[in-house]
């Protein structure tokens, strides 16, 4: 009985260890899948246009889950998940006792009315305490620029592959790059690579010149008039991030999002990022940010894990960035 426990023992540690040789072959295998993929500067794009009939293994996920459910099941439909609401495309988590609510929609036409303006700052402060993100309606951006932005993204990956090539990067340095948005240090088993074909331009403190940008990317606007008749989106999602989140000591909500297409063929989404210059000062690259001053006492103390510079801070938010 012992001598049969024993082999049993042993079966099980060996296959165990093959098992786990196993896995570790097909993570160095799908790394270096995802650096040929990289090093080709291929695209998602290219490889449907193509006429790839097999998803890439590299590529491979798992269906949209509810973000707060631990035991999270396969769900092949793209239906949107109790407690999440959709804004243009993009899923939020919302929690249980705003559900019956209505989004915040923050109107900026009277903002430069003194006697409003306070209330429109404050509704803004209890959107983003509350929700962690809203809607903004009359922000002034013309419907026609917002449209051209996107034919401009459009014209730009819908260029031939060698020209885009051009333009492929992952300097940081470089104002504007092409290449993807993801990283290439967190792939494993159970998390597919995070490929989306990107363009990225640094427009502050220093934008790029004008001949620096592709040329598809420059068409000057003409005549407002030409543009009527086209139907645009006109209200803008604003989403809190992790950094704000900290540096307000928890009091503004860092919302969990998704994104569920919704539709057969080309997606494209385009967000405006308020984040730390790269091209900065070395005093600048190491101030070392925390939960602002005001908001901490001792009795209300920060919550926030440790202060850390906008380097640390990226580094953990995105390992393997870049």
């Amino acid at each position: 009985m012992e001598h049969s426990d024993a082999e049993n023992t042993s079966s099980e540690l060996k296959k165990s260890s093959d098992d786990e040789s196993n896995e570790g072959s097909l993570l160095e295998d799908l790394k270096a899948e995802l650096k040929a993929f990289d090093e080709s500067k291929g695209s998602v794009k290219g490889l449907v246009d193509s006429g790839v009939t097999k998803v890439p293994r590299i590529f491979h996920a798992a269906a949209f889950v509810d973000p707060t459910n631990d035991n999270n099941s396969s769900n092949a439909n793209t239906a949107v998940p109790s407690g999440l609401s959709q804004l243009h495309g993009i899923t939020f988590y919302v929690p249980q006792y705003l559900r019956l609510s209505k989004i915040p929609i923050i109107d900026l036409h009277t903002i430069n009315y003194p006697a409003l303006h306070v209330d429109i700052v404050c509704r803004i402060r209890r959107a983003c305490m509350e929700w962690g993100f809203f809607l903004v309606v009359n922000h002034g951006i013309p419907l026609f620029v917002l449209d051209e932005m996107q034919r401009g993204i459009r014209r730009f990956h819908n260029l031939d592959a060698e020209i885009k090539k051009t333009f492929y990067t992952r300097d940081k340095d470089k104002k504007v790059r092409y290449s993807y948005n993801g990283s290439l240090g967190a792939l494993n088993e159970e998390k597919p690579a995070d490929w989306r074909d990107t363009i990225g331009f640094d427009v502050g403190p220093h934008p790029p010149e004008v001949d620096e940008l592709p040329e598809v990317c420059r068409q000057r606007f003409r005549n407002e008039l030409e543009w009527n008749g086209m139907s645009s989106v006109s209200s803008l999602v604003v989403s809190i991030g992790d950094l704000l989140q900290q540096m307000t000591r928890g009091h503004f909500i860092s919302a969990q999002y998704r994104v569920i297409s919704q539709q057969i063929g080309p997606r494209i989404s385009i967000s405006s990022l308020f984040i730390s210059s790269r091209n900065t000062t070395e005093e600048a690259a190491s101030k070392v940010n925390g939960p602002t001053e005001e908001l901490v006492s001792e009795e209300n103390p920060s919550s926030a894990p440790r202060d850390n510079t906008m380097e640390d801070f990226v580094g953990r938010a995105m390992p393997g960035w870049g």
